[in-house]
């Protein structure tokens, strides 16, 4: 009886060591060579060349590019510039790409199906879908799609290693419809009143300042223009192509307005009639203030410091000159003077 249960028991056993043979190969299998939807996804998700943000995008990409059709972000205006409402999202533009103050973001949606590569061989293909988590110049409401994308698997000692990857963005034409028909007619008309107002603002400011300049000189209906300002007076049109002497003879020898104490402008005076200290030509109806006087735009102003007995201060403004003071040559003919007075 004893002899005859032995066999059995041994039978037993072989069976036992041979069933848990097969479980381990089976979990070894699955764990070491097979690989999973939810280890690929996670190979992928936490990869550094997907979930990335990126701050910089061609101007190819369809939200742009819809964009720009409408004149929402840039226009073509001798070069690419952004529109003041493509200011509120963007950095910069060039030819190529464009500077985005708030990164765009994506993640990894599913993964849609594990084949084996055609080469290396041991190799796997996964497909997955991906979809935008933010893009800051369209509207929320609005779903633009991302797209789907490949990623090269392969199987090393330690475990699967993701390879390469690579991403397929959706044509979203269809899903942008809706906001070229929508919001690129609302944005549109926002542009447009922000261009208006912008202008009336100008405008505005430039009223107001001329309003400035022409409470600050008053003209004297004789030849002369008197800064209320300074109590400066001086004749509106310049002595002219005369030696630096001879400029200082003729002012000395004015009498318009029946005023006296005429002679050629020193720097300190000169510099007091240019407005915005010395730097800014404005204009100004009537030739009201210095800065008229100087849109004649032909050699140099000069004045009655001397520098040396050959050379003396100069202003220079008008086309072709380089504002700013200048050393000139007395002798130099090509030149004007301002006559001022303080009677």
């Amino acid at each position: 009886m004893e002899k005859n249960e032995m066999p059995n028991h041994t039978h037993h056993s072989q069976y036992g060591s041979l069933l848990i043979v097969i479980i381990v190969l089976l979990v070894l299998g699955c764990s070491n060579d097979d690989l999973s939807r939810p280890k690929a996804y996670s190979l992928i998700a936490d990869s550094r060349e997907f979930g990335r943000s990126t701050d910089t995008i061609p101007l190819s990409s369809q939200g742009f590019s819809v964009g720009s059709k409408q004149h929402m972000w840039a226009q073509d205006r001798q070069g690419i510039q952004l529109t003041v409402y493509g200011k509120e999202y963007f950095e910069s533009v060039d030819s190529i790409s464009v500077k985005l103050k708030e990164s765009v973001t994506f993640s990894l949606l599913e993964i849609t199906g594990i084949a084996d590569a055609p080469m290396p061989q041991g190799a796997k293909q996964v497909h997955f879908q991906w979809k935008y988590e933010n893009i800051p110049f369209i509207p929320k409401r609005y779903v633009i799609e991302g797209g789907t994308g490949t990623a090269m698997m392969r199987k090393y000692d330690d475990g699967w290693r993701l390879e390469e990857i690579s991403l397929k963005q959706s044509d979203s034409e269809a899903s942008l419809s809706a906001m070229e028909q929508e919001e690129g007619d609302v944005i549109v008309c926002r542009i447009e009143k922000e261009i208006q107002d912008a202008q009336k603002r100008k405008l505005e400011a430039e009223q107001k300042r001329i309003n400035a300049i022409i409470q600050r000189f008053k003209n004297n209906g004789d030849g002369t223009v008197t800064d209320l300002r300074t109590g400066l007076t001086w004749i509106k049109q310049p002595v002219t192509d005369k030696k630096w002497s001879q400029l200082l003879a003729e002012c000395k020898s004015k009498s318009a307005g029946g005023r006296v104490g005429w002679h050629m402008a020193t720097r300190k005076e000169l510099e007091t009639l240019l407005v915005d200290n010395g730097i800014s030509i404005i204009d100004a109806p009537d030739g009201r203030f210095f800065g008229e006087i100087l849109k004649i735009g032909r050699g140099a102003f000069r004045v009655a410091d001397s520098i040396d007995n050959n050379y003396c201060w100069s202003w220079v403004a008008g086309r072709g000159y380089k504002t700013g003071w200048q050393r000139n040559q007395k002798g130099f003919i090509d030149s004007r003077a301002l006559c001022v007075t303080c009677q």
